[in-house]
C-alpha cells in the first residue's frame, strides 16, 4: 500500500505544472520565455497594457536581479534603468481562471492568475 501512495505521489509531482510557469493546450510558457514564444504558444491576449517604468539601479526592493552587465553606482549616485513593462491579460473561459503576464524588456518576469474568466 504504501508503494502505491508513493507511486501515485511521484506521478502527480510529474504532471502537474511549476507555480512558474502557465499550461496554454499542451504546451508550457515559463518565466524567461520571450514574448514571441509566448505568442506563438498561447495565441493572442484580450488585453494588452503598455508603460515605462524606471528604476533606480541597486535598489534592494527590486524583486529581480540586476543584469550582468549592471554594475552598482557609486555611493551617492543616482542612476536610473528604463524598463519597458508589458502586461498580457489571457481569458481561457468561464471555467478557468484568466491569467496575467508580466514582460519586462520583452521577457516573461511574472505570471498571476485573476478571476474566473467570461
Amino acid at each position: 500500500m504504501k508503494e502505491y501512495i508513493a507511486l501515485s505521489f511521484l506521478l502527480l509531482s510529474l504532471s502537474t505544472a511549476p507555480v512558474y510557469a502557465l499550461r496554454c493546450g499542451h504546451v508550457l510558457v515559463s518565466i524567461g520565455d520571450h514574448k514571441t514564444e509566448v505568442r506563438n504558444k498561447c495565441g493572442d491576449p484580450v488585453n494588452i497594457d503598455e508603460r515605462l517604468e524606471y528604476l533606480v539601479m541597486g535598489d534592494p526592493s527590486r524583486r529581480l536581479t540586476e543584469p550582468y552587465w549592471v554594475r552598482t553606482p557609486p555611493v551617492g549616485v543616482e542612476v536610473y534603468l528604463s524598463v519597458h513593462v508589458e502586461e498580457w491579460t489571457y481569458n481561457f473561459g468561464p471555467h478557468q481562471f484568466m491569467q496575467l503576464l508580466r514582460f519586462e524588456n520583452g521577457l516573461l518576469r511574472d505570471i498571476r492568475s485573476l478571476g474566473y474568466g467570461y
